[in-house]
């Protein structure tokens, strides 16, 4: 299928467009929905464009505010899915538009929509986003170049994983475009509040290990009020226990609303996903997550965890 001209087909057809992203967004889900957002509302000026969810107050000086989108406009619309590939995980009512299209990095899980774009290749979603644009000769606005630089930093880990020559070759079509990494970077990375620089210090002062070699830590509630950080914000920073030597694969625990337990898998190179979807979670094959319903539940995952090093070094 010739995922541009199809899409672009459906966009052109309809005059009401929805955008719809994951709960709990990070950079890459914000990213490429505002950027989409912005591509769509830049070039074709007389459609209604929504981008639909909750922006959490993640990074206010770089994406739009969400507007309030009723049931009755939906119903009208055509709605994107970006950056997600199940039904549980988007946020809002997307069910009931017209028609749906989905643009998803992630490894397929569930097919729901009218056209299925998924492509594990590319390194984040608004990278994706960024090739159709391209392809369609869109016009870009320092907004949205700058949206989906967004996205490509923050899911590629600041260019630590997912490298390729065509990632590099649409970041500096991106910078042409008008996104500024240098204001980026010190917007994402260059002021991070004193209480994530102790959390940090924190993980990697107290990680456990299993045998094989799995680094851990789990993060009860006590642990994130002392240390005055969120569940959510707390597992996002597995990576604090990244380079370590002899750990293949490390893990944070957080306990999150309702006692769940959100948990943020990372690996060197052993394909982690089928333990995050045996657990009702998902994502790519070195970086996935899922939400738990205990602890206890945890010891399970770590156990898994350390027979998959097991296993592979056999």
């Amino acid at each position: 299928m010739n995922y541009q001209k199809e899409i672009f087909k459906l966009v052109k057809e309809h005059n009401i467009i929805t955008i719809f992203r994951h709960l709990k967004p990070d950079g890459d889900a914000l990213g490429s929905q505002w950027g989409l957002y912005y591509l769509l509302k830049d070039n074709f000026p007389d459609k209604q464009i929504y981008a639909v969810g909750d922006t959490l107050n993640n990074f206010p000086n770089i994406i739009g505010k969400e507007e309030v989108v009723s049931d009755e406009l939906i119903k009208k619309s055509l709605a994107i899915i970006i950056d997600v590939g199940d039904t549980p995980r988007v946020e809002g009512n997307f069910k009931i538009a017209k028609k749906i299209i989905k643009i998803d990095h992630h490894i397929f899980s569930e097919a729901f929509a009218d056209i299925e774009y998924i492509d594990t290749s590319y390194g984040a979603s608004a990278l994706m986003v960024a090739d159709l644009a391209f392809k369609e000769k869109l016009r870009f606005s320092t907004k949205s170049a700058n949206c989906l630089l967004l996205g490509t930093l923050t899911d590629t880990g600041k260019f630590s994983f997912s490298l390729s020559s065509s990632l590099f070759y649409t970041v500096a079509k991106l910078i042409d475009l008008g996104a500024d990494i240098k204001y980026l970077y010190d917007q994402l990375f260059s002021a991070t509040p004193l209480e994530k620089v102790h959390f940090r210090g924190f993980l990697q002062c107290f990680f456990e290990r299993t045998p094989n070699g799995v680094a851990y830590l789990k993060i009860t509630s006590e642990i994130l009020d002392k240390y005055h950080i969120s569940g959510n914000d707390a597992a996002t920073m597995v990576n604090a226990l990244a380079g370590i030597q002899d750990i293949h694969i490390h893990v944070l625990f957080a306990q999150v609303e309702n006692n769940k337990i959100r948990t943020e898998i990372r690996s060197k190179s052993i394909n982690i996903n089928p333990i995050a979807v045996k657990y009702g979670g998902g994502g790519h094959k070195l970086a996935s997550g899922a939400l738990l319903d205990s602890f206890e539940i945890a010891d399970l995952v770590l156990e898994d965890l350390d027979l998959l090093i097991k296993e592979h070094n056999e």
